[in-house]
């Protein structure tokens, strides 16, 4: 039986309220925590890393509110349990930091109108 894997390349853009005394390298800090966080399945860690009023545009999906934010990325946990991200680059310009990366894990659920395809197996 070979493993359905999955591989995505994107980038994500994370814009933070600036505090007084916050530089760039805390947003460089912060920016791979992101990945980590999904990574290890904590999924409400990332909260914490964005702005309560954060407004997202996620492949035509549009959403505000950090509540909103972790739900829509929890929602990976079933369709890809164990999925890995991993940050490619990361750029920091002031309070945005934006991060290459790619997903891998393997298919082992529905995701939207995508089921798992069992004739792999």
């Amino acid at each position: 039986m070979r493993p359905v894997e999955t591989l995505v390349l994107g980038c994500l853009v994370l814009t933070a309220a600036a505090a007084p005394d916050s530089g760039q390298s805390l947003y460089r800090a912060n920016a791979p925590k992101f990945h980590q966080n999904f990574s290890a399945g904590n999924f409400e860690a990332n909260g914490s890393l964005v702005t309560e009023d954060i407004d997202v545009d996620s492949n035509n999906v549009k959403f505000v509110g950090r509540e909103n934010f972790v739900k829509r990325i929890e929602r990976y946990s079933i369709p890809f349990p164990g999925m890995q991200l991993k940050d490619r680059v990361i750029v920091v310009d002031g309070n945005i930091a934006a991060v290459n990366y790619y997903l891998q894990g393997e298919h082992k659920g529905p995701y939207g109108k995508y089921v798992r395809d069992r004739q792999s197996d």
